[in-house]
């Protein structure tokens, strides 16, 4: 909630480069944090189609944009995005296009979210040791970005697919966390437990412990988080091509990335990693893990800053 206005300053008066760390949309916008597919950030907003009523081409999001414009101008801002699916947003959108555009991803705390053994998770959560378990998690299940429509479709087609291993299909329970009013009357088509909002990380990084498969059908995201929290878990991710699964999430190596909005292949996804020998899965985990210590540990994060830092101060050192 930072203001355009407010880093042109503190860039003037410490004639300093000031780094904006981006982690949704909006300060690519004319006010929204998601675009929901509207192109207006690539022009200067106006008849802005989140804005009640409408107000026409010079409504709020068009007079935010011009404000952001004149303070961009001719301001030392460098915009850091957390995944390169913000990065390509950057690059497009027209507030940006003579700032200067970097990506560092989000880093997660390493020794909270850790592999540890699967039933001890389980036993923290109640959550049943035999199961073969499917785990989703938004701090709002409504939030139509998260996708949860997408997955339940997905579940559908997933248990269709399983017609001929019996066994799986009745060993899969769908374990679901977050804020939802009656989200035990959810349609899915396995059997379904709603273990409520998590709260603490210590609780979900035991959530992604305790789980087979975490899935993340967010449609318009520029993480989520959740991604690099499971990944460091050792917890294999299937995904649409959304946020930071680009960054992350890769097909036969850390879980499957789907086409985005694809219901079929997000199913086919979760039946591949579903269906992985106990060897395989070892294997997939670890790889998860080794990933996240590469490139979501927080000295990862701190060392790529700092070395933007050091980029960045060059010209004033070359002028001293």
């Amino acid at each position: 909630f930072v203001d355009a206005g407010t880093l042109r300053a503190i860039s003037q008066l410490s004639r300093t480069p000031v780094l904006w760390y981006l982690l949704d949309m909006g300060p690519l916008t004319g006010g929204c944090h998601y675009t929901f597919g509207c192109p207006g950030f690539l022009q200067q907003c106006g008849n802005c189609p989140q804005l009640a009523g409408g107000r026409g081409e010079n409504d709020l999001s068009r007079r935010q944009w011009r404000r952001r414009m004149l303070a961009l101008q001719d301001a030392d801002i460098t915009a850091v995005a957390g995944s390169s699916w913000l990065r390509s947003q950057l690059e497009v959108a027209s507030l940006f296009h003579n700032q200067r555009h970097e990506t560092i991803l989000l880093g997660v705390d390493v020794d909270t979210f850790r592999p540890v053994p699967q039933n001890e998770a389980r036993a923290r959560l109640g959550l049943p040791a035999d199961r073969t378990i499917i785990f989703f998690g938004a701090s709002s299940l409504h939030e139509e970005r998260k996708g949860i429509r997408y997955l339940l479709q997905s579940l559908t087609l997933l248990h269709a697919m399983l017609d001929e291993d019996a066994s799986l299909r009745e060993r899969i329970l769908v374990v679901t966390a977050g804020k939802m009013a009656n989200a035990t009357e959810l349609d899915v088509a396995f059997e379904h437990r709603h273990i409520g909002f998590l709260e603490g990380d210590d609780m979900l990084s035991a959530a992604y412990q305790a789980t087979d498969v975490f899935v993340s059908p967010s449609v318009e995201d520029a993480g989520p988080m959740m991604i690099n929290e499971a990944l460091l878990c050792g917890t294999p991710i299937v995904s649409f091509e959304m946020g930071v699964a680009a960054d992350l999430v890769h097909s036969g190596q850390t879980g499957y990335r789907a086409r985005l909005r694809d219901e079929q292949d997000m199913a086919e996804g979760l039946r591949r990693v579903l269906e992985l020998s106990g060897e395989e899965s070892a294997a997939m985990r670890a790889r998860c893990r080794a990933l996240g210590l590469q490139l979501c540990h927080p000295r990862v994060q701190v060392d790529a800053f700092a070395l933007l830092c050091e980029a960045l101060a060059q010209p004033s050192r070359s002028e001293k």
